[in-house]
């Protein structure tokens, strides 16, 4: 069964092909996010740019289901405190917008919508 996770997300051979290009975006294989993934401390988040990744968040883990979510982008550094959960394998909702969600043997965290024109990569920071 295809359960999408936006309107351009519209069969599962689609979505398989979005996952490929996805991964060589990034350069690396796409896991799908367990629905029992845990994270903790601050990730850096960019989005891919088809090559370039330009800097846009700071996510700060707080306990199973909150983050503070610093806006770095157009000279902005507004933090709010926001909910995210993975209601299923391979899928992630942030504030309640969803996205595809994987993983990568370096660690990152890859997020993206149905079509892929919105692409997040996350890295953890090591402190």
């Amino acid at each position: 069964m295809h359960d999408p996770v936006d309107h351009k997300d519209d069969s599962a051979e689609y979505r398989q092909h979005v996952w490929n290009a996805v991964s060589l975006r990034v350069g690396a294989e796409l896991t799908p996010l367990e629905d029992t993934a845990k994270f903790e401390g601050q990730w850096d988040v960019a989005f891919d740019m088809f090559g370039s990744q330009v800097p846009a968040y700071t996510y700060r883990f707080i306990g199973d289901s909150e983050l503070e979510m610093t806006v770095l982008l157009e000279g902005s550094e507004d933090t709010t405190r926001e909910t995210w959960r993975v209601p299923r394998n391979g899928s992630i909702s942030l504030s309640g917008a969803a996205y595809h969600a994987a993983t990568t043997t370096d660690g990152r965290l890859v997020m993206f919508n149905g079509d892929q024109s919105v692409v997040m990569v996350a890295t953890p920071r090591i402190e």
